[in-house]
């Protein structure tokens, strides 16, 4: 299973076919270097065919099969490199599930409670700000397994997959899921005619930077040339961001702004002291 967090992608959990092990390491792969670094093992039961997802600031994986189908649910913490158990998946346990994230919000579904035989299509919800589950309108498309999850904006996508149960059809249909909530500021989307404009530029003591459209929820990233990460900015409210050099050496740096898992835009930043 796996999550993005910012510029860091991680890894955990998994099936060794040769050795016959399952494992419950967490690896993070840090894009800018271009390595891998062994984080907090995850604390429940080590399994395959889990599902993994991320909100906001936070990666979230869970069900998955091991001796048995789980539904417990697990939120990992980047800043604390800290897993806690979260509100056990609203449906029966299963692996082979998929997944997608809207806004604030994370949806599990499909999957088989047997590997090998018992697909489903239910799909659920889950609500960060209380913990808890909530079903949704089945997936369209019938009972599936191994099937792909993705979101684009307000929308979630399912599609692919196969059903063990009528002699391993697969699967190549595609469908679109609205949901009943989707607050399209919680969403900036870099993508569209994004642009940014700093003053002074170069940067002397301070400056300022200001953005075409609302960042809320946006993650602001400071580099210097050599990639190394010098300065990041969260809890963004507006379309201005205060620049303040007094912990950057003079030299050529690159702002990267990042969302979910949006498109990264980059641009220059001068600074001169």
């Amino acid at each position: 299973m796996g999550f993005a967090l910012g510029n860091k992608g991680y890894i955990t959990n998994g099936y060794d076919s040769f050795n016959n092990n399952v494992y419950n390491d967490l690896w993070e792969w840090d894009q800018l270097t271009n390595t891998w670094t062994q984080k907090a093992n995850f604390p429940g039961i080590a399994r395959s065919y889990g599902i993994g997802f991320s909100l906001g600031n936070k990666g979230y994986i869970g069900t998955g099969f091991g001796a048995l189908p789980y539904n417990d649910f697990w939120e990992y913490d980047q800043s604390l490199d800290l897993w806690t158990q979260k509100a056990n998946f609203g449906g029966v346990g299963r692996s082979e599930a998929t997944c997608f994230a809207v806004g604030s919000f994370g949806y599990v579904g499909t999957g088989t409670v047997n590997v090998g035989s018992g697909a489903s299509s239910d799909i659920w919800k889950y609500n960060v700000s209380n913990n808890t589950w909530i079903q949704m309108t089945n997936f369209g498309g019938g009972n599936r397994e191994f099937a792909t999850g993705l979101s684009i904006g307000c929308k979630g996508y399912i599609g692919l997959g196969w059903i063990n149960d009528d002699g391993n059809t697969f699967k190549n249909d595609f469908w679109e899921f609205t949901p009943d909530t989707c607050d399209p500021t919680e969403i900036v989307d870099l993508t569209k005619e994004f642009s940014i404009s700093i003053f002074p530029n170069p940067v002397s003591k301070s400056g300022i930077l200001l953005s075409n459209i609302n960042l809320k929820n946006a993650i602001m990233y400071i580099y210097n040339s050599k990639g190394q990460l010098n300065k990041e900015i969260k809890n963004i409210t507006g379309n201005s961001i205060n620049l303040l050099n007094s912990n950057l050496e003079s030299g050529l740096y690159f702002v990267k702004f990042t969302q979910s898992n949006l498109t990264i835009i980059t641009y220059k930043l001068i600074i001169t002291n």
